[in-house]
């Protein structure tokens, strides 16, 4: 079930769930593809309000996902690009850097 405060995952867009602690005090958030595996609070050491906000505020680059999709790909051995492994690699750590340098990270 999807909590509607919550943002589509930052890294991959899918819905997000909240899981509430045994205790009822402490939540954590999980993205819905099993693939990505996105969270926040896994240990259950927030307060509800502060993980949304947390989860929330989090980059939402579509240079990011571009370059996760693409290494989704390469893993799948379904990534084509010429240069072989060495170059996606480059290709790769230029593209995190820019997005840093850009505050998308």
């Amino acid at each position: 079930m999807t909590d509607k405060a919550l943002k589509p995952c930052p890294f991959c867009g899918s819905d997000a769930h909240l899981c509430q602690s045994d205790d009822g005090r402490y939540y954590s958030v999980f993205c819905d593809n099993d693939r990505c595996g996105a969270n926040v609070g896994e240990d259950f050491y927030m307060e509800k309000d502060e993980l949304v906000s947390q989860w929330n505020t989090r980059p939402q680059s579509e240079e990011i996902r571009a370059v996760v999709e693409e290494m989704r790909q390469f893993a799948d051995g379904t990534y084509q690009r010429a240069g072989g492994w060495e170059r996606f690699v480059i290709d790769f750590a230029n593209r995190i850097e820019a997005a840093i340098a850009k505050g998308d990270v």
